[in-house]
C-alpha cells in the first residue's frame, strides 16, 4: 500500500445516524484453498516460455467497503505459484508492503510438492520488517521449496483508508496464467474504474446487475469482472524508463457515498488539492524571506543581464546545499526557507522550491511544477492526486513560453532539465489555475564527435590521438562516467575505449574533471594491440573504433513495449587512417545509408584528398523519434541491423610485391 493512498488524510469516524450497513466488494474467491490441478503439479517446464524460472497460475483478489459507523476496507488476496528452476526460489520469499495503520488480519500459506505433500508456513517464518517512512513489510518465507513446488498463499488486510484504493495489477516479472477481479458496487457510491497500460486488449471486461437490499431498500447492484489471461513476463528491455509504465491494471477510485441519511465526498477535485497544498507545506517559499532577498542580492550583484541572474540563482541551488535523501517525501516539501539556509541541506524538491523563492525574490514570474520522473513512471490525468507526482521544479515565464528549472543534479545545467525529467508533461501549481502542461523534449539533446588520427602498423595495431568532444546530455553523462573513475587514463579506458583489444592511454589531459557543463572535451594519445587481422600477405581492419555496433541492440524477435531512447541524440565518427608503408588498398568497406523514420545512419571510408597513403572513415548517426511504439519494433530492429552490417565491414589491404 503506497504513500499515493495515505498521503491525504481525512475523518472516517464519523457516526451516521439511522445508517444500516452496506459494502461494495469483489466478488468472493472462488479458489479453493489447497487445490492444484494436477497438471501443474507434473509442470516441469513452461512451453511458452522455457527460461521461465517460475510461473503464477493464478492471482485473485477480493475487496471489500463496509459501511456501518466509518468506512473500512478489507482487501483478500489469493495465489500460486509454480517454482521451475532454481533461479525461481526467490519467489517463494514473500514481501506483503503494508502502510503502518493497517493491519494484515489473516495469512496462511503452504508449499506443496510435486507428490501433493504440505507443508505449512509456521509462525516463526512470518515476521514483520520495518521500512523507512510509515510503512512494514511482511515477509514470508516458504520451506521445503524446490524446483517443482507449489508455493500458495492466502491474506487479508484491513484499512480505515478508502480514498484511493491500490490498484489492481495483472502482469509480473513471470507469466501470469489468469488474474481476476470482481467489482460488485452497491447504490450510493460513485466511482471511477479505468483499465491502464493495456495496448494489447488483454484485459477482457463483463457485467452483469442484480437485485439486492441497500439502506433497507431495494436496489440495483452492479458487478464488474476483470480478467486477463496468459500473460508474458514483464522482461526488462533496452530503453524502457520504468516496467510499472507497462503493468496492465485496473485503478479505483471511490469519489463519493450517498444515502437518505449520508452525503459524503471522498476524492477532491485536482484545483481543490493544489490550493491546499499552496496554502500547505509549499507556501512557506511562496514568498521569499528578507534573509532570502538579501542572498538574491549578494549572488546577482550588478548583474544586468536576466538569463545570467537566472543562471546564478540556479548555479547556487545546485552548488549549497548538501542532498537530503534520509525521508522520502517526493514532490512534498518537509523544511521551510530558514530550515534550508540553516541545515544547509534538501531533498530535491525543497532545493528547487527554494531555486523558486530566490527567483521570485529576484522579481522573475516563476511557479511550482509538480513532475513524474521516469523511475516513477506516468501520471494518469483522470485521476487527481498529486502523490502521482515525486518532484516539484520550477516553471519560469519568459514572454509566451515557460524555461523549467531543475537542480537537483550536482553535475546538471540550466539549459537542459535532467533527462529523468523528461516525462511529456508536468501540473503547474496556481491558485485556482491548475493546468496540466507539456515539458518539451524537441531537437538534438546531445551529441558526441570523435574525431582520430591514427597509423595502421604493419603488425596490425594502432597508435594514435582521438579528440573526444561532448554536447548536452552526453557531456552529462561523461561527467558522470569521469566522476566514476579514480584517473583520466581509466576514464578513457573504461568508458570511452570499450573493448578495442590491448588498448593503452600513452597521454591524456591528467586534470580534466568532472565540472557542470553544456561541452567535455578531452584529447588523448593512444596504441592498441593487434586489432586487425592478419592472413598471409592481407590485412583486415574494422575501420570505426568507438561507436561501432557489434550487435544489435534489439535483441528480442519481439517487444511488447515501447522504445524509449528519452531524447533525440546524434555521434559522430570521423577516423584518419595512415596505412602501413608496404601495404595499399586492395577492398574499401561500402558505403552504407540507413534513412528511415526512426533514424538516418551514414558510413563512408575513402581516399582523403590529397593524400594517397590516408583513408578517411565517418560514421554518422542520428536519432529522430525519442519515443517508438512497440507496433514498430519489428521495423526498427531490422532497421538497426543494417546499422550493424555497415559497421562490421573490412578494409582489406594487401602488402606490396618486393
Amino acid at each position: 500500500m503506497t504513500s499515493q493512498k495515505k498521503f491525504i488524510h481525512w475523518c472516517l469516524l464519523i457516526v451516521f445516524p439511522l445508517l444500516i450497513c452496506s459494502q461494495i466488494s469483489f466478488a468472493g474467491l472462488k479458489t479453493k484453498w489447497g487445490k492444484v490441478d494436477k497438471k501443474y503439479l507434473r509442470m516441469t517446464a513452461f512451453a511458452p516460455d522455457t527460461n521461465a524460472a517460475a510461473v503464477k497460475i493464478f492471482d485473485i483478489g477480493d475487496l471489500e467497503i463496509v459501511v456501518s459507523r466509518r468506512f473500512e476496507l478489507y482487501f483478500e488476496r489469493h495465489y500460486q505459484i509454480k517454482i521451475l528452476k532454481d533461479a525461481g526460489k526467490k519467489y517463494a520469499d514473500i514481501a506483503i508492503p503494508y502502510w503502518h495503520k493497517d493491519k494484515i488480519v489473516s495469512l496462511k500459506a503452504h508449499t506443496i510438492l510435486p507428490s501433493g505433500k504440505k507443508h505449512k508456513v509456521k509462525k516463526k517464518q512470518i515476521f514483520d520488517e520495518e521500512k523507512k517512512g510509515n510503512f512494514r513489510v511482511k515477509k514470508v518465507t516458504f520451506p521445503q521449496v524446490v524446483p517443482g513446488a507449489i508455493i500458495e498463499i492466502r491474506y487479508k488486510l484491513h484499512s480505515d483508508y478508502i480514498t484511493n484504493l491500490e490498484p489492481w495489477v495483472f502482469h509480473d516479472e513471470i507469466p501470469v496464467l489468469e488474474s481476476r477481479v470482481e467489482l460488485k458496487m452497491l447504490p450510493g457510491f460513485t466511482y471511477n474504474v479505468k483499465v491502464g497500460n493495456d495496448p494489447y486488449h488483454l484485459v477482457k471486461k463483463s457485467e452483469e446487475q442484480y437485485s439486492t437490499i441497500s439502506s433497507g431498500k431495494p436496489s440495483i447492484t452492479k458487478k464488474f469482472v476483470y480478467t486477463a489471461k496468459d500473460l508474458p513476463a514483464l522482461k526488462y528491455e533496452p530503453y524502457i524508463s520504468t516496467m510499472e509504465n507497462y503493468r496492465a491494471r485496473v485503478d479505483f477510485l471511490i469519489l463519493s457515498y450517498r444515502d437518505p441519511y449520508t452525503n459524503y465526498e471522498f476524492a477532491k477535485d485536482r484545483q481543490t488539492l493544489v490550493n491546499e497544498l499552496l496554502e500547505g507545506t509549499h507556501k512557506n517559499f511562496l514568498k521569499p524571506t528578507n534573509e532570502v532577498k538579501d542572498l538574491v542580492a549578494d549572488i546577482i550583484g550588478d548583474e544586468p543581464v536576466r538569463r545570467i541572474q537566472i543562471k546564478l540563482i540556479f548555479e547556487y541551488a545546485r552548488d549549497n546545499f548538501d542532498e537530503e535523501m534520509s525521508y522520502s517525501a517526493g514532490a512534498y516539501v518537509r523544511r521551510n526557507q530558514k530550515d534550508v539556509i540553516k541545515d544547509k541541506k534538501a531533498t530535491n524538491s525543497e532545493r528547487n522550491m527554494f531555486m523558486l523563492s530566490m527567483l521570485r525574490a529576484a522579481g522573475f514570474k516563476a511557479e511550482p511544477l509538480l513532475i513524474s520522473t521516469w523511475e516513477n513512471g506516468w501520471i494518469d490525468p483522470v485521476f487527481p492526486f498529486l502523490t502521482q507526482f515525486n518532484r516539484s521544479i520550477v516553471a519560469i515565464k519568459m514572454g509566451s513560453r515557460f524555461q523549467f528549472l531543475d537542480a537537483s543534479k550536482k553535475l546538471g545545467t540550466m539549459h537542459n532539465l535532467p533527462a529523468e525529467d523528461l516525462t511529456f508533461r508536468g501540473l503547474l501549481l496556481k491558485k485556482d489555475a491548475a493546468k496540466i502542461v507539456r515539458i518539451p523534449n524537441k531537437g538534438i539533446k546531445s551529441m558526441e564527435t570523435v574525431h582520430s588520427v591514427v597509423d595502421l602498423n604493419s603488425d596490425g595495431s594502432l597508435s594514435g590521438k582521438t579528440t573526444l568532444t561532448s554536447v548536452g546530455y552526453a557531456a552529462f553523462n561523461r561527467s558522470i562516467e569521469l566522476q566514476k573513475e579514480k584517473a583520466v587514463s581509466d576514464f578513457i579506458t573504461e568508458q570511452i575505449s570499450g573493448d578495442i583489444e590491448g588498448f593503452e592511454v600513452l597521454e591524456c589531459d591528467s586534470l580534466l574533471k568532472p565540472v557542470p557543463s553544456d561541452t567535455l572535451e578531452t584529447q588523448f594519445q593512444f596504441k592498441t594491440g593487434e586489432v586487425a587481422e592478419i592472413i598471409d600477405d592481407e590485412i583486415y581492419l574494422q575501420p570505426l573504433l568507438y561507436f561501432v555496433q557489434n550487435e544489435n541492440l534489439f535483441k528480442s524477435e519481439k517487444r511488447y513495449f515501447p522504445v524509449e531512447f528519452g531524447y533525440l541524440a546524434k555521434w559522430v565518427e570521423l577516423n584518419s587512417i595512415n596505412l602501413p608503408t608496404n601495404f595499399e588498398v586492395l577492398e574499401l568497406p561500402e558505403a552504407a545509408m540507413v534513412n528511415c523514420e526512426f533514424f538516418t545512419y551514414r558510413y563512408t571510408i575513402m581516399k582523403t584528398p590529397g593524400n594517397e597513403r590516408q583513408l578517411t572513415a565517418t560514421r554518422f548517426l542520428k536519432l529522430k523519434k525519442e519515443f517508438i511504439p512497440a507496433s514498430d519494433y519489428h521495423r526498427l530492429r531490422n532497421y538497426w541491423s543494417r546499422i550493424v552490417d555497415g559497421d562490421q565491414q573490412k578494409l582489406i589491404l594487401q602488402k606490396l610485391p618486393n
